[in-house]
């Protein structure tokens, strides 16, 4: 619910105040009822500020919700409803029976947003975070047709098999950035440590120093050095945040990077394979 500030004429007097109600149509209609001239009616400032935090609050839920929590709402949420319950008395019951913090918040406010008067897609669609498109585009589906209970079920079916997906690729990665992780710290550890030594030797033998190992006791210098390992790491952070920043903002280098991650060998057919499965899995829903 909303506050407005009104002001008007009430038996021949000048009258102010505030009332509640979904939108400034319904006030008005609250207004008219109690024989109200409406000279001024705003949306309160108060109220707007917190619907303002309320707005920019609810998409910090989405980041702090797992998977698996939101796999056990729907499926809750899919069996009281197939049981014959009413939305908001699921509602109710399911912020009762959650534990997890944020995922209770998510309902509390699809709940409040429910008995405003909005839709249940909107409801959801406001914490996509939490939800993503196929999840509240299977809600349209259902309120259309008049069978939530049923596209509910075939959400539940669509994140476990997600799920699932998700916990093979995460599996099929996990020796390969185990390999690559021991190899980058061998390296950074050889280049400190043993190729000092090295360096020290052929410097006693006074011989001809191949380029390639030249190449290396430079790099070694360089990682010892005050200000090239510091620099280093600091130019790679650098990298990495202005990358991460450039991929969300620029739809080019998206684009870019996207082509680049999926010609990776082993890791880019792994993200292609899922991605098919993912699609897979919305036509799938949809007969």
């Amino acid at each position: 619910m909303l506050n407005f500030e009104y002001r008007g004429i009430a038996a021949g007097k000048y009258v102010e105040g505030e009332i509640e109600a979904i939108n400034n149509a319904e006030a008005a209609h609250k207004l008219k009822e109690k024989k109200v001239i409406i000279t001024k009616l705003i949306q309160s400032k108060k109220k707007k500020q917190e619907v303002k935090k309320k707005k920019t609050s609810s998409f910090s839920f989405g980041s702090g919700v797992k998977a698996k929590e939101i796999l056990i709402f729907a499926k809750q949420f899919a069996t009281m409803l197939r049981a014959g319950l009413p939305v908001l008395n699921t509602l109710n019951m399911l912020v009762e029976q959650t534990k997890a913090k944020n995922m209770k918040n998510i309902i509390i406010t699809i709940r409040k947003d429910l008995e405003s008067g909005n839709s249940i897609s909107k409801c959801f669609e406001k914490h996509p975070k939490a939800f993503d498109t196929v999840v509240v585009n299977l809600i349209k589906a259902g309120e259309a047709s008049g069978k939530l209970d049923v596209f509910l079920d075939k959400i539940v079916i669509a994140l476990e098999k997600r799920e699932k997906i998700k916990s093979k690729i995460k599996s099929a990665l996990f020796y390969p950035a185990v390999l690559f992780s021991v190899a980058v710290l061998v390296t950074i550890f050889m280049l400190i440590n043993v190729v000092p030594v090295f360096a020290k030797m052929y410097e006693g033998m006074n011989v001809p120093i191949p380029g390639s190992t030249a190449a290396i006791m430079a790099a070694s210098d360089f990682m010892r050095s005050a200000t090239g390992g510091g620099l280093t790491l600091v130019l790679i952070v650098l990298f990495v945040i202005t990358l991460r920043y450039l991929i969300k903002t620029q739809y080019k280098v998206r684009k870019a990077w996207h082509q680049f991650i999926l010609k990776v060998p082993v890791f880019g057919n792994l993200i292609q394979k899922s991605i098919l499965a993912r699609v897979s899995l919305v036509l799938g829903n949809l007969s």
